[in-house]
């Protein structure tokens, strides 16, 4: 497998565990580009023949005809993680012979086997491999600093420190407080006097380069909480609010559009869009999904935002220092 992060690959292999976050929305995003019949995506054919090991150069297709030199073939599992491509070294030859492929195309890696029946789909426009790389380059260029997951920390105050390391994807923090003091289950913010966020520091100092500083706290006895606005990162989809996963394919299959030059057959009720469609539809298209992926995005910033608001009848303590 390409990414380790969906899962290894079984090719072959019946269903297995739910997909992963990054393999649903690799489905989702199919569907927006591609259509939800079959008939408007790739042609699809199988394995007549078993192969091993990943040195294995030398194939069968069941649908020999459609097969020709320099044409790619790419594995799709049913879960939506993505596999191997290769590309055929000559026209397939008729039935019963094998055809000699290239192994490992596109950023892919070749599978250890394939049982047959396994398939593979004809020069897709959207490779799978393609399509997860652009939704984790979403996550990571295009959401922070709009929005952000708000992750609860806490620390343990020291008399002979008064910088604390922020989290390596914290890159904000918007209170800080403690609670249960004076035997009071209160909630006790901090003033924004107390503490403030120090960027740039020495990495001998603290190694995310950027701190809390504490001035004064309300008991030293207690446990400093604070909420940091923490950077949304695809090495981990799963920690990502389901607010904010539902708006990558569209941001995804934005880029993917605004990049190409030729787009396969797309449906919907007003017109048909077919291979090799001029530009102009494909960067409407394009313009569509950026659209629509901005309005998501901004709608969840003001939701962050309004979130965030002080509780109006709300004062906070006053006086003690740590």
């Amino acid at each position: 497998m390409a990414d380790a992060t969906v899962r290894p690959q079984t090719a072959g292999m019946g269903m297995g565990p739910a997909p992963s976050p990054l393999a649903a929305l690799v489905l989702d995003c199919e569907d927006m580009l591609y259509g939800l019949a079959q008939v408007e995506r790739p042609r699809e054919d199988t394995l007549l023949a078993a192969v091993t090991p990943d040195s294995d150069t030398t194939w069968r297709l069941g649908h020999y005809s459609m097969w020709k030199k320099d044409d790619y073939a790419e594995y799709v599992p049913s879960d939506g993680s993505w596999g191997e491509i290769v590309i055929l070294a000559e026209d397939h030859p008729s039935p019963g012979a094998d055809v000699s492929v290239r192994r490992a195309q596109q950023r892919t890696s070749a599978a250890s086997s394939y049982t047959a029946g396994s398939v593979f789909r004809k020069n897709p426009t959207f490779p799978r491999v393609k399509i997860a790389r652009f939704l984790r380059e979403v996550v990571d260029t295009q959401l922070w600093p709009h929005v952000w997951i708000r992750t609860g920390r806490s620390l343990t105050w020291s008399a002979t420190a008064r910088h604390y390391a922020l989290n390596a994807l914290d890159f904000d923090v918007e209170e800080v407080y403690q609670y249960n003091l004076s035997s009071t289950v209160n909630f006790n913010p901090f003033p924004r006097g107390w503490w403030e966020v120090v960027t740039d520091v020495h990495s001998g100092m603290q190694s995310t380069g950027r701190a809390l500083r504490l001035h004064r706290i309300y008991d030293s006895t207690k446990t400093v909480y604070y909420t940091a606005r923490t950077k949304p990162s695809s090495a981990d989809l799963s920690t990502l609010p389901g607010s904010m996963l539902e708006m990558l394919p569209w941001g995804a299959c934005w880029m993917l559009l605004g990049g190409t030059r030729a787009a396969p057959r797309r449906i919907d009720r007003k017109r048909v869009v077919t291979e090799g469609e001029e530009e102009s539809q494909i960067f409407a298209d394009a313009s569509f999904f950026k659209q629509s992926f901005l309005t998501m995005r901004d709608d969840y910033r003001r939701q962050l935002l309004t979130e965030k608001k002080p509780p109006r009848n709300y004062r906070p303590l006053v006086g003690r220092r740590g």
